[in-house]
């Protein structure tokens, strides 16, 4: 399985893609699809909406296809999900970059 660095911690992609702060979930280019689509599903029964925070193609990629997973999963419940993504700008390194979150909530 591989590993990921993050906030100088080495974690599995599973333990990264449970990470999160309250709704708020942080998404890598390496998180595992599955797991975070079960991360987004616990979030909006928790709080009722959940905010993937990604910054690179492959972290958008795998939050777009998590969600999709989510809305199909939720749907069952009779929850319609939507998506909309914004962008937000974040320091990394010392560096300031920009960063796209998605918001996922019940209509």
């Amino acid at each position: 399985m591989n590993e990921v660095k993050n906030e100088a911690t080495t974690k599995t992609e599973e333990e990264v893609a449970v990470e999160r702060k309250g709704a708020e979930l942080r998404v890598g280019s390496k998180t595992n699809v599955k797991s975070l689509a079960s991360a987004i599903t616990a979030t909006m029964k928790e709080h009722g909406y959940a905010l993937l925070r990604c910054i690179g193609d492959g972290a958008i990629g795998r939050a777009a296809r998590a969600s999709t997973i989510a809305r199909g999963n939720l749907a069952l419940a009779d929850i319609n999900l939507i998506m909309t993504g914004s962008f937000f700008m974040t320091e990394i390194d010392g560096n300031e970059r920009t960063g796209f979150q998605i918001r996922v909530e019940n209509r």
